[in-house]
């Protein structure tokens, strides 16, 4: 199964790959490949989700399966590097918070490789590739249970922000062309929508951009123009699903 493509600006394509046990019916192991550019062929760069190449190709930003950090590796799997920690410390807060009936269904779902949240998740980089934005659960909602929002770094692992701090779930950022907004998949007033905020200034009051809608990730025509309802986002699931 070939899942979560993302592109640069030579044309490599990195994406994931996930083998199935179909004896066990669940994911048997996660993988990072390349298509295009200077491997050409076909490539297997390493065991990883979520993989987001860089826009001068170099490199790949992925969740490492094995302690579910945020880690960058360069195309030739050299300069593998750590950017983020503490992945497995953030879902035991977050396994105590849960109620007894949420902690069953969180462990049946984690058994068959089917957690819903995960401490790390959705790297995408900025344009000209200095920063990388994704989904960390470091934060906490208004209870104290580790929540989703968004963050962002420096390609090196510097300079870390959080971005949101609303009680909702926030995931997929994805930088406009121009650099001047963050656009993200947010369930805040309790229905799915895409939401943007400046890079800026931050502390300017969030947008809604398209109500209704459920997105698993959100993407830019390559004219580089603001996105529009029904142009400048590629839909992937329809309305109404949390």
């Amino acid at each position: 199964l070939v899942i979560q493509p993302t592109s640069a600006a030579d044309g490599t394509v990195a994406f994931c790959v996930v083998n199935l046990d179909t004896v066990r019916q669940q994911v048997a192991d996660y993988q990072v490949w390349t298509h295009y550019g200077p491997n050409e062929f076909p490539t297997q760069i390493t065991r990883g989700q979520s993989p987001a190449i860089s826009p001068d190709g170099d490199h790949i930003a992925y969740i490492n399966p094995d302690d579910g950090n945020l880690w960058v590796i360069g195309l030739d799997d050299s300069n593998r590097i750590q950017l983020t920690s503490g992945a497995a410390a953030i879902m035991r807060r977050y396994r105590a918070q849960l109620s007894n009936a949420e902690r069953v269904i969180f462990d049946a779902n984690g058994a068959a490789d089917l957690e819903q949240v995960k401490p790390f998740s959705n790297p995408s980089w900025s344009p000209d590739g200095k920063y990388i934005l994704y989904t960390s659960m470091e934060g906490t909602d208004p209870t104290g249970r580790p929540n989703e929002d968004i963050w962002m770094m420096r390609a090196d692992g510097t300079d870390r922000q959080q971005l949101t701090t609303n009680g909702s779930a926030d995931r997929f950022p994805l930088m406009s062309p121009d650099g001047d907004e963050i656009y993200f998949l947010s369930n805040r007033g309790e229905s799915w929508a895409i939401w943007r905020m400046p890079f800026v200034a931050q502390e300017s009051p969030l947008l809604p951009c398209f109500d209704g809608c459920y997105f698993r990730g959100v993407d830019f025509f390559t004219s580089g123009r603001r996105p529009r309802a029904g142009t400048g986002l590629r839909m992937v699931e329809s309305a109404g699903r949390r």
